[in-house]
């Protein structure tokens, strides 16, 4: 690969990680537009693969899906014309499966299931045929939790936990035989929360929480031991805020409120160093609008006001700051509906704010299937309030 497009790909990288998608975007498609027509094709398809994701994170989800596409028709060329090359095939996998992903997002289930069905069949491949390579078995690990999260979405519970169990037999596995690599005990913490969840979601609370714990016990001590790395502390708050989340619906709120704490005090550090990091800003605002949906439940409802009250001046600030983001304009809605109640003069106007939101997002395209509900939603809290002024 030459010097400038590594370098390319190096800065590209680096704005990524500083929440700067954009911009990400912009270096690249200039790059890929200037290089000379002989660039070969295993290059091409990394300069598309890295321009999806920041498409992507930009909230340009369908630009993201053709750029996707264009990478693994390169790939599955490339696999034609060297069909016993692994590497193109390992490539070709994590492609097929991040296509996957965005095709989930976008409510497009059965055309994903065919990508994550197609990357669990090259990942099998590869696995069986060098089973002593790490990353294929790894790669395959991932892609079993794919195919189990689009399973669990469609309410295909048992097979979603099969799949995560041969997900977790692999990273345990991995794990063991080679305890100090901290990727692996992140995996491995990653597949005890997909377990996790799924028991949550099937009502057995319990065994979720075993699950949820054997995860948190993993992240503290990466964090612990490298308290430096932002990702291994964000991975900590997420645990926290889903033993929050479980203890809440488990009825123990107090217990909850302890570890939404602990989360929110990760996440208002995260976001105090890297003011400029978004993604810290938008875990922010969630971590508030937890807190404030917990107090309410707790009969602290001015107190959860303040947090709701945060939330929104962070959503505000981040949709302003990158107006085309549809992922934030969505997540704006929430802290509208959720202070609608608390204020009765401007209560009407917050509504009819989320409600063009919805409408706007979802003329253009860009409102998930699974969202389109709260338009709904939002319609019959105006009506329940209107109704209440007339009586």
């Amino acid at each position: 690969m030459r010097t400038e497009t590594t370098e390319a790909l190096r800065e590209a990288v680096s704005l990524l990680k500083l929440g700067q998608p954009e911009a990400a975007y912009r270096l690249l498609d200039s790059h890929i537009n200037s290089s000379p027509a002989d660039q070969n094709f295993a290059e091409e398809a990394k300069f598309l693969d890295l321009m999806a994701i920041a498409a992507s994170d930009a909230g340009r989800l369908n630009e993201a899906v053709q750029l996707l596409e264009k990478s693994i028709t390169l790939r599955e060329n490339l696999n034609k014309a060297e069909p016993n090359r692994t590497s193109t095939q390992q490539d070709l996998s994590v492609s097929l499966s991040d296509l996957g992903d965005l095709l989930s997002f976008l409510g497009q289930i059965e055309k994903s299931k065919i990508y994550y069905e197609k990357a669990v069949h090259l990942g099998e491949q590869l696995a069986h045929d060098e089973p002593n390579r790490a990353d294929y078995q790894r790669d395959l690990s991932v892609s079993y939790n794919k195919l189990g999260d689009l399973l669990r979405s469609l309410g295909q519970g048992e097979q979603a936990k099969n799949l995560y169990e041969k997900s977790l037999l692999i990273i345990e596995r991995l794990a063991r035989d080679e305890p100090n690599r901290a990727d692996y005990q992140r995996d491995l913490s990653v597949s005890y929360n997909k377990l996790g969840d799924l028991l949550s979601a099937l009502g057995q609370g319990e065994q979720a929480k075993a699950f949820y714990e054997k995860s948190l016990l993993i992240r503290e001590r990466l964090a612990s031991d490298e308290p430096n790395r932002a990702d291994y502390q964000r991975d900590l708050a997420v645990s926290y805020n889903k033993l929050g989340d479980l203890l809440s619906d488990l009825g123990q709120g107090e217990q909850a409120k302890t570890f939404y704490e602990k989360s929110l005090l990760i996440r208002e550090r995260l976001a105090s160093d890297e003011p400029n990091r978004a993604d810290y800003q938008d875990d922010l605002a969630t971590s508030h609008e937890r807190m404030g949906d917990l107090l309410h439940i707790l009969g602290q409802s001015e107190q959860g006001r303040i947090f709701y009250e945060s939330a929104l001046r962070i959503r505000e600030r981040l949709v302003d700051n990158e107006p085309n983001r549809a992922d934030y304009q969505k997540a704006l809605v929430v802290p509208l509906i959720r202070l609608a109640p608390f204020d009765p003069e401007n209560g009407r106007a917050m509504l009819l704010r989320a409600l063009a939101i919805l409408e706007g997002l979802k003329e253009r395209g860009l409102l998930l299937p699974m969202y389109e509900p709260w338009i709904d939603g939002v319609r019959r809290m105006l009506d329940s309030a209107e109704n209440s002024e007339v009586g």
